[in-house]
Order: structure tokens, then C-alpha cells, then sequence
């Protein structure tokens, strides 16, 4: 119950929730592929791709006083009774605090940071076939003149 509240409340918050998604009513398989990140992440880049929700990355402190980075990529289908999370690749490095922009059918992951350095690339975000696996597509370098925090 708690994590269903917890990812729509997600989902309104990367793009709204259609009539179909409301309708979730259990959570299975929340992500656990990396140590410690099951027990929650924040500042994730996110977004949907059609009928999928996609997170990828984020950071949180599984231990106190030791902030973990992740590279996980994840998706779940929001046309279901149970969202059903699965990785389906890995970020390059990882990152987190980064920014997410939906573009057609992928996403652009610009951006963010990590324990070593600011991010200064953009990639985009594919699900090939039925969200099975993430392609992931470097896009550009930038310049970015501030550090992150």
C-alpha cells in the first residue's frame, strides 16, 4: 500500500496519471538489482515512455553518512493491476540530479552528477521491443560552468 501511494503520487509528478494508471493496486518487484536501492532514491531522472514508467540512476544514503549513486535503469507499465518493476539496462556511470525531458518515444537524460564530477552529457532513452531492454544513445558534451552538491 505505502509504495502504490508512493509511485502514483511519482507518476503525477513526471506527467500525470491517465484514468488507466489510477487503477494500480499493487506493487511487485520493486527495484533491488543494486544494493540499497530498495530501501528508496531520490533526484532520479524519470519520465514515461507510452505505457511505461522509466527511472534511471539516483542517489540516496543506505547507510549513514555514505550518499550512494546508482545505474540502474528500471521501467514499469502503468496499464496493469501491479506495477511491476524491472531493469532493463544501466546508465553509463552513476549519476543522479540530472534533468529529464520527454521526446517522442524516449527520453533525454541531461545532465547530473555523482560522487567524482558534474555530468556534462546528454543521452537519450529508448525501450526496445516491449520494454524489455533500454538503448541508450549519447547524444552531445556541454559545458557545464557549475559544480553539484
Amino acid at each position: 500500500m505505502y509504495w502504490t501511494l508512493i509511485l502514483i503520487i511519482f507518476s503525477v509528478l513526471i506527467g500525470g496519471v491517465k484514468a488507466t494508471a489510477q487503477r494500480v493496486s499493487s506493487v511487485a518487484g520493486f527495484p533491488s538489482a543494486e544494493p540499497g536501492f530498495s530501501f528508496g532514491v531520490s533526484a532520479s531522472y524519470a519520465g514515461r515512455i507510452g505505457n511505461w514508467i522509466v527511472m534511471a540512476g539516483g542517489c540516496n544514503f543506505p547507510t549513514p553518512g555514505n550518499k550512494t549513486y546508482y545505474r540502474g535503469i528500471y521501467a514499469a507499465r502503468t496499464d496493469r493491476d501491479t506495477l511491476a518493476w524491472r531493469l532493463v539496462g544501466m546508465l553509463p556511470e552513476p549519476a543522479a540530479y540530472g534533468v529529464t525531458v520527454e521526446s517522442g518515444d524516449s527520453l533525454l537524460l541531461i545532465g547530473g552528477c555523482n560522487k567524482d564530477h558534474a555530468l556534462q552529457t546528454v543521452y537519450s532513452l529508448h525501450l526496445e521491443g516491449v520494454g524489455e531492454k533500454a538503448d541508450l544513445c549519447r547524444l552531445a558534451i556541454y559545458y557545464r560552468q557549475y559544480g553539484c552538491g
